[in-house]
């Protein structure tokens, strides 16, 4: 495998729902999150191996997931983003050993918001359609999130391996 070869780099794709939640995607917001948690763990554990983990943080992708659900996107805004979009910015992560990518590159901001001030956040994603939009410090620097709704500092350290980028830029 690539840890006895010394090198390689697993993706995975997340999404912006794992990172801030989303009304009415609980189930689907939490397999995320786990996801996500499962490839910052990853992260640790190949670190110094020569395999490297990114994920990719998409927002609504233009496929039939809605459709399928049996509830179509409504939504003017944020417009689902056409997936060879979130295929580039993978093979970005790949070339260019990103650990983080949100597409679009704006998703960075909500998230960002989301960990710095969760209670501003819920407040703007109440008053501005009840999504969620948490960011993810640069070069391993800590970021505290709240596990109490409310509250601006608060139980949990979360980290992620290498800088934030976004879309290979």
């Amino acid at each position: 495998g690539m840890i006895q070869r010394g090198r390689g780099r697993v993706v995975f794709v997340s999404s912006i729902a794992g990172v801030t939640g989303v009304s009415g995607e609980a189930v689907y917001a939490a397999t995320k999150a786990g996801l996500s948690t499962f490839a910052e763990s990853l992260a640790y554990e190949v670190r110094g191996t020569g395999v490297g983990v990114s994920e990719v943080v998409p927002g609504v992708i233009d496929t039939p997931f809605f459709g399928r659900r049996g509830r179509p996107y409504g939504r003017k805004w944020p417009a689902p983003i056409p997936p060879e979009r979130v295929a580039k910015a993978v093979i970005a992560a790949l070339e260019h050993e990103r650990a983080l990518v949100y597409v679009p590159c704006w998703l960075r901001l909500p998230a960002w918001i989301h960990g710095a001030a969760p209670g501003t956040f819920r407040t703007l994603a109440a008053r501005f359609g009840g999504s969620g939009l948490g960011i993810v410090p640069s070069r391993g620097r800590p970021e505290i999130r709240s596990a109490v709704p409310g509250r601006s500092r608060g139980d949990g350290l979360a980290w992620r391996a290498g800088a934030a980028r976004s879309e290979g830029r």
